[in-house]
């Protein structure tokens, strides 16, 4: 009988340690991901800023309603930024 039990507490050992395992891999792939999702938003937004440069060189082409769009859309860039 204690051979028994001694497997019995085996396997749950097993499990337990497979089950924390599933968690810790579970853990790093969030943070994996949080981490590639950071470093896509920072290009993106560099690439925002890269053409709020542009139109600003050529902003006195707009029209006045679509001027008061850009920049109002400018300001809100500006302050999440």
């Amino acid at each position: 009988m204690r051979n028994f039990s001694g497997i019995i507490k085996a396997f749950e050992k097993a499990a337990s340690s497979f089950f924390d395992y599933l968690k810790i891999s579970k853990e790093n792939q969030t943070q994996t991901q949080m981490i590639k999702d950071k470093k896509r938003l920072k290009k993106a937004s560099n690439i925002a800023e890269e053409i709020f440069l542009i139109t600003d060189e050529n902003k006195y082409l707009f029209d006045k309603e679509t001027k008061r769009q850009y920049e109002k859309l400018r300001k809100e860039f500006d302050k999440k930024d």
